[in-house]
């Protein structure tokens, strides 16, 4: 496996946590290397220089921050005087290249990650590894020069101190924080003993919801109950966090008196990777952005097939885009076929959400039935209600709309993660491809479902479908071809996204 070192600000150490942690499962734990390895006493510097020196590839992960910080900055140098293989990968979009003038005539082309972490991005950055790797280094190596000098700063890293940043040792922070206290309270009481003075005041820094959000996320979660959602605009769009987490998967035909076969076995997955997944349906609205910003004549959102199949149809609009009952701007968007969905997720630098992700989002850890808990509730979502038109619908409840409702019109519907319209409303495309017996070889961590298929999952119902279609576990398929019309709608996911 080849050595990887990756250089990053500290202003950029959540992107930084989330890129290392996808690399090394890749290439393994000791193939990439950045300073949180270095462990607390180590003569910092001369670690980074020995870890730069055995790279095989320097990746410089390119912010503003990151490109004006000297120890960044004395890294790349250090690379560039042992003639090391670079890799240079822009992780925000505003990045300005020419604000390291010394440094920017080397960083001509880069990888650019700013969208996030998705999955089409992570193939790009495997290939591109691998392509550096193949070709020679752009630098020369200037071997009779003396290694790069420990930049002067007033502070320096140490990692000693990057321990009270590791959920596993708070407890100890906390108890070392509470020492410091008592101990400060000590000298306080004897020191005003003779003095008529006032003590100063004591400000106390108050955590960010983002904060207080990253640090839950990193610490982990083990029920519904414990996470607080936390949602954020990336892109343009309100997103809300999915902390990584296991959770049981599908239907118990002893406690779910809907269960279905292919909902079955009921099993554990893992998903290790936190995501982000939109707040709310997709709406015709946002959906109209992607129209006006040339969706449907840039063939690089669309995949092979989705291509195809767009050509050969003539198709440029969703399907209800003139249908006076679905195409309100806060309405999800319908009528729109897998291929339509993929191409928009794409434009927006993210991804359909797998299965599993999305059954985590709607459910979570406690399992489930539907978002809010166990029960059916008809005023919490839009389903088939009593002005429904179809034979099945319910006579005894009215939940406020004929056809798809606004988005995020039921607060008491949203699921654990503040997710709305997870069931009803419209029924949402996903990644995977539909196989009935899937769950019973579906992998316990990361499930994607089968190589091929011929059609693909559909999850949640819409406001066609009755109590047993709009169960947080009811898998739903479609040939991608299909545009459900009036009822297929979707939602975005977003893997190592990075707020603005």
């Amino acid at each position: 496996m080849p050595k990887i070192f990756v250089s990053y600000s500290r202003k950029d150490q959540r992107f930084a946590r989330r890129f290392v942690s996808i690399l090394k499962r890749a290439y393994g734990d000791t193939s990439v290397f950045y300073d949180r390895d270095i462990s607390g006493g180590t003569e910092w510097w001369s670690k980074i220089l020995k870890e730069i020196g055995k790279a095989d590839i320097f990746i410089y992960l390119l912010s503003s921050q990151s490109l004006t910080a000297p120890y960044c900055r004395a890294e790349m140098r250090e690379a560039m005087r042992l003639g090391k293989r670079f890799l240079p990968v822009r992780i925000k979009a505003n990045t300005r290249i020419d604000q390291a003038q010394d440094l920017a005539r080397h960083i001509r082309q880069w990888l650019d990650l700013s969208s996030g972490l998705n999955t089409e991005a992570l193939a790009d950055l495997y290939r591109e590894i691998n392509t550096t790797l193949e070709n020679p280094p752009i630098f020369q190596p200037q071997p009779r020069a003396e290694p790069t000098a420990e930049p002067e700063v007033k502070d320096k890293p140490n990692p000693l101190f990057d321990w009270l940043g590791d959920p596993r040792l708070q407890g100890i922070g906390v108890i070392v924080g509470i020492l410091a206290l008592l101990l400060a309270g000590y000298q306080v009481f004897w020191s005003n003993d003779d003095e008529d003075e006032s003590p100063t005041p004591v400000t106390q820094e108050v955590a960010t919801d983002q904060e207080k959000a990253f640090k839950l996320e990193e610490a982990g979660v083990s029920s519904n109950d414990e996470w607080t959602p936390y949602s954020e605009e990336i892109n343009g769009v309100e997103m809300v966090l999915v902390p990584a987490g296991c959770f049981m998967m599908g239907s118990d035909p002893e406690v779910d008196e809907y269960a279905r076969a292919e909902e079955q076995p009921e099993h554990q997955v893992c998903l290790t990777e936190s995501f982000w997944i939109d707040q709310y349906e997709v709406t015709n609205q946002a959906y109209q952005a992607f129209i006006e910003d040339g969706g449907y004549e840039t063939q690089s959102y669309w995949s092979e097939a989705g291509w195809r199949w767009k050509e050969a149809n003539n198709v440029s609009a969703p399907g209800c885009l003139e249908d006076e009952k679905f195409n309100a701007p806060r309405q999800p968007i319908a009528c729109v076929s897998w291929y339509e969905a993929e191409a928009y997720a794409h434009w927006r630098g993210g991804s359909l959400p797998t299965e599993a992700q999305w059954e985590y989002a709607a459910r979570g850890m406690d399992g489930r039935t539907y978002p809010w808990g166990n029960e059916f509730d008809g005023a919490r979502l839009s389903f088939c209600d009593q002005s429904c038109e179809y034979d099945w619908h319910d006579k005894n409840v009215d939940d406020g709309f004929a056809y798809t409702a606004p988005v995020g019109s039921y607060e008491a519907g949203k699921s654990w993660v503040g997710a709305y319209d997870m069931v009803g409303n419209v029924w949402e495309w996903t990644a995977d491809w539909y196989a009935g017996d899937y769950y019973a070889q579906s992998p316990i961590e990361n499930p994607i479902g089968t190589e091929t298929g011929d059609l693909r999952v559909m999850r949640g119902g819409s406001w066609g479908d009755g109590v047993e279609r709009t169960r947080t576990v009811f898998r739903g398929s479609d040939d991608p071809n299909n545009r459900f019309n009036p009822s297929g709608g979707f939602r975005v996911v977003c893997v190592g996204c990075v707020p603005q």
